[in-house]
């Protein structure tokens, strides 16, 4: 797989099961499309609905 300019950047992806947060790096999402959320054991899909922006508050319901 290319290396891109974009693979160092960390992006959170959000657990659907218990909303924990993962950081991780572009590079390692393009590489695994499932991950185990290190808080609850759940296998999460990597899709981008699961991405939240670091720094950036969840919009408010």
């Amino acid at each position: 797989m290319t290396t891109r300019s974009s693979d160092s950047f960390e992006i959170d992806v959000k657990c659907p099961w218990c909303s924990h947060q993962a950081k991780k790096r572009v590079g390692w999402i393009r590489s695994h499309c499932q991950m185990e959320c290190l808080n609850c054991g759940g296998i999460v899909d990597i899709e981008s609905k699961n991405f939240m922006p670091t720094g950036v508050a969840p919009p408010q319901k």
